[in-house]
């Protein structure tokens, strides 16, 4: 049986970080486009496979899956500052890491009741493997289809505003006056 290293999970993870800040300044202009959401349905592959390879696969699994998968942080944050005024700009990024904080450090309180709903059909081991399932790259995959939902609501949105525009355009131009009338006072 081989013995777990703490050494090559922290480096890993280290090296997983390091990329991710690289890959985040080499791709941030795809982010914006169609392909961000297939790359974070890209990441649970590698999440999954983090909780079912044997050992090193296991943590070797989890840089990629980092790399590709927390890409949306720099993402979201961007768009929350865009999208606020800016006179409460400071209070919607403070609100959105506190909204992010709560809800993902408090996600794994989920991990308890999943596992027991498992038991039933799973050894305790196989049972909290499934419920890590749902919670870590089950997440990435519902993640990937909120931000699909997310990018055809911002596509709707600026085709109605484009249309809003054009029509304020046309209603803002001047009236053809006829050419058989004659400028001036009628007599």
């Amino acid at each position: 049986m081989h013995v777990i290293s703490p050494h090559l999970y922290s480096t890993s993870a280290r090296l997983s970080s390091s990329v991710t800040c690289l890959a985040k300044l080499c791709f941030k202009d795809m982010c914006f486009t169609d392909g961000y959401v297939s790359m974070q349905v890209l990441a649970a592959p590698f999440a999954a496979g983090a909780l079912f390879l044997p050992y090193p696969w296991c943590f070797l699994t989890l840089i990629p899956s980092n790399v590709i998968g927390e890409m949306w942080i720099g993402v979201t944050t961007a768009i929350v500052v865009d999208l606020a005024p800016t006179k409460i700009r400071t209070a919607a990024i403070a609100l959105y890491l506190f909204i992010i904080t709560i809800i993902g450090g408090n996600f794994n309180l989920l991990v308890p009741p999943l596992k027991s709903a498992f038991q039933h059909s799973f050894s305790e081991l196989a049972s909290y493997r499934w419920a890590l399932f749902i919670t870590f790259p089950g997440v990435y995959a519902f993640s990937s289809l909120l931000f699909l939902l997310a990018f055809f609501l911002m596509r709707l949105d600026l085709k109605r505003k484009q249309m809003l525009e054009e029509t304020m355009i046309v209603n803002q131009l001047p009236e053809d006056k006829d050419d058989d009338e004659p400028e001036g006072k009628a007599v």
